[in-house]
């Protein structure tokens, strides 16, 4: 794979590099005292659903706990333009952004990204473009697509541009270590501008507070929680059940983090990886043919078996709470230190805190 890297106004000049690459800049957060917290790439695009263009970047940029108090930027026309949130989605690392004083031409989505792609961002303070020739390399999730290329920290947010300069996803993640970038698609970036219009603030108060990013209440808003996720990062969500018979079956899920505001009646996690189960109430919780699972000050005192660890591999199960009950936990083909078990959590009248079957 060839990368090749251009500062764009070195290459083209200034009229040209004005020309050619309007509608991408550079993305400035500021706190409430005008205190710049973190930069990144945008770049403006047409919504296709009504007649406005919005500002695309990555919703990483922004801490989650100032939805209400940042200020979004970017330079335009030798003018500070500040920038609206009109919707965004937290899992697949998606913000949109709005303001009525761009003039600049928006850029169009294309179809997919083929073999030769152009990533504009910037690097520093100067816009830059890399050219990588063999594309994107399909993951396991559809709006997920690798990039066989580190990018500094200042590219989140950047578009990819296929060869007929079509916006065909974004850049959200990048690993200097595996040498490798992540980008959502350009079809998830369109189906979260499917939103803008509708209410998606109505649990922003209680998500700030406790640090949870998504709350959910039902086994099919879990599902749908899964569904959409991209694993691009780590992700909270916070189980708040509509009534404590609810039960909860997390299924091939990937990099997630388990709150919960209430008390949950039944947990599993199930052929999944990459999992944090914490700060849970739980009667009980069962970990089944998973890996890399984390439960963590979880309290569990009304249920026969609290917690089962079945078929599972790298479990790590420390700081947890049992009381006045039959068995702790219950072990089934899984390779676990059961010394450090016993150490690592807390058993209060409970005959058999560990038990193999």
């Amino acid at each position: 794979m060839t990368m090749i890297v251009v500062v764009l106004g070195v290459l083209f000049g200034a009229n040209s590099f004005a020309q050619s690459f309007e509608g991408v800049y550079q993305l400035e957060i500021e706190n409430q005292e005008g205190i710049s917290i973190s930069r990144g790439t945008g770049f403006y695009v047409n919504s296709e659903i009504n007649n406005k263009s919005y500002v695309v970047t990555s919703f990483h940029l922004l801490n989650s706990r100032l939805l209400e108090a940042a200020k979004i930027k970017i330079t335009n026309m030798g003018k500070d333009i500040y920038l609206k949130i009109v919707t965004y989605d937290e899992l697949n690392d998606v913000l949109v952004l709005y303001s009525s004083e761009i003039v600049d031409e928006p850029w169009s989505f294309g179809k997919n990204c083929n073999s030769k792609i152009n990533v504009i961002g910037y690097h520093n303070t100067k816009l830059a473009a890399i050219n990588v020739d063999g594309g994107l390399v399909d993951t396991d999730l559809e709006a997920v697509k690798k990039l066989s290329v580190y990018l500094s920290k200042g590219f989140s947010g950047a578009p990819l541009l296929n060869d007929q300069a079509q916006i065909c996803g974004m850049v959200v993640l990048s690993s200097e270590q595996n040498a490798s970038s992540i980008a959502v698609s350009g079809e998830m970036i369109k189906s979260v501008m499917t939103t803008i219009g509708k209410d998606l603030y109505s649990v922003r108060e209680v998500r700030i507070i406790l640090g949870v990013e998504k709350v959910v209440r039902t086994q099919e808003e879990l599902e749908r929680v899964v569904s959409n996720s991209v694993a691009v990062r780590q992700f909270v969500i916070g189980l708040a059940p509509v009534s404590k018979n609810e039960k909860f079956l997390l299924r091939n899920a990937n990099n997630l983090i388990v709150d919960a505001y209430t008390d949950v009646s039944k947990l599993v996690v199930h052929q999944s990886k990459n999992i944090m189960v914490r700060n849970i109430k739980a009667e009980r919780l069962m970990i089944n043919e998973s890996t890399n699972v984390t439960v963590t000050g979880c309290v569990f005192n009304s249920a026969s078996q609290a917690l089962l660890l079945k078929d599972s591999s790298n479990l790590y199960v420390k700081g947890n709470f049992f009381k006045n009950i039959d068995t702790g936990i219950v072990l089934k083909a899984v390779n676990i230190d059961e010394k450090a078990l016993n150490t690592d959590n807390i058993f209060v009248s409970v005959p058999n805190s560990i038990k193999n079957i």
